[in-house]
């Protein structure tokens, strides 16, 4: 009886031994995954790049400029060194670069865009206007060069693949003539880079980004002929690309690894800037955007590497509830949005 009591004892002793040991696994298992959990969404991207690629920003140059370029002023001046050695501003930016002409640029305000470049060390990068002449474009580049701007590369022209500019849609004032991938590459970029080689600048041209159904028909037909000139007809010529990044939704799957396929369909040397990006999704508000633009952005720059460059969608613009903006008047400066992509920069550039 005693002996019986005393297995019983003892068995009732090693079942409580192994259920502590159980619970006491399940606990630190439980805690490796919160950790991984917390890990994972705290996740940075400092150090996590082989080459780090330039970040840059549409200028709208011309709208507002005085406003514009003291908000600028004031936002490179509070970036640490570091990070502002690494940035770069689009002059003209986005769809302007198909309107803006000399004459929409008086001396002072270029002076003051190049006194930005002087004085925070920021780069400068300028977009050609393909519905003005090769000599007008050269006469312009001349002028921005006058005033001190040094720029890192020729953007060769904006989004021709945009069905405004296949269907000539005339009535747009940055529409002239229907353009077609063959007439980019047989005709407008030859003319121009005939009257742009003395600057001795990189090119860097058009292609387009995936889509989905009939756009995205078109869009494999527009680098289809950009791949095959640049493996051939300019295969002589050292051309970067560009290629216009934008998410429709603030969440779900987005297609970052056509970054490096495109590359590669031409060389794994062929330098990539991602001139424009964002979000363009019409639930968003400003309080909404940053999280996923840093998201979006961060993921970008995973597939970039050193002598390539990626722009945010808009510096600047006075925009009513406009969700694109970095500095915006109704902010004082800085956005929702901006505070996003500085953290990113800081992370990037520490």
């Amino acid at each position: 009886m005693y002996l019986s009591h005393l297995f019983s004892i003892s068995l009732l002793s090693f079942t409580l031994l192994l259920s502590t040991c159980k619970t006491i696994v399940q606990s630190e298992q439980e805690s490796s995954e919160t950790e991984d959990v917390i890990t994972s969404t705290e996740e940075s991207i400092e150090g996590s790049l082989p080459g780090k690629p330039y970040f840059g920003f549409n200028s709208k140059s011309n709208l507002k400029p005085n406003q514009q370029i003291a908000l600028a002023d004031a936002f490179f001046k509070s970036l640490p060194p570091d990070v502002r050695s690494n940035l770069v501003i689009r002059l003209p930016g986005g769809t302007l670069s198909q309107k803006v002409y000399s004459s929409d640029f008086p001396d002072d305000i270029m002076m003051k865009w190049t006194k930005l470049q002087k004085d925070y060390g920021i780069r400068l990068i300028y977009v050609v206007n393909g519905n003005d002449t090769p000599n007008n474009q050269k006469h312009l580049i001349e002028r921005w060069m006058s005033h001190g701007a040094q720029f890192d590369f020729i953007e060769m022209m904006n989004e021709y693949y945009l069905p405004k500019f296949v269907q000539g849609k005339t009535e747009k004032a940055e529409v002239t003539r229907p353009i077609t991938p063959e007439l980019y590459v047989n005709e407008i970029l030859p003319e121009f880079f005939e009257t742009l080689d003395g600057f001795g600048l990189p090119y860097f041209v058009i292609c387009a980004p995936n889509k989905e159904g009939k756009p995205g028909q078109r869009m494999k037909e527009w680098n289809d002929v950009m791949v095959e000139a640049l493996t051939g007809k300019f295969a002589n010529r050292d051309l970067g690309i560009v290629i216009h990044l934008y998410k429709k939704t603030l969440t779900g799957p987005y297609d970052y690894a056509q970054i490096n396929e495109l590359r590669n369909r031409i060389s794994p040397n062929t330098k990539v800037a991602i001139t424009e990006m964002g979000i363009l999704d019409e639930s968003a508000t400003q309080s909404t955007i940053g999280g996923p633009i840093k998201s979006h952005y961060t993921k970008i720059f995973r597939e970039l590497g050193e002598g390539d460059y990626l722009f945010d969608q808009v510096l600047y613009n006075n925009y009513k509830g406009s969700t694109m903006a970095t500095l915006h008047p109704s902010a004082n400066g800085l956005t929702k949005k901006g505070e996003k992509v500085v953290e990113l920069l800081k992370e990037v550039y520490p």
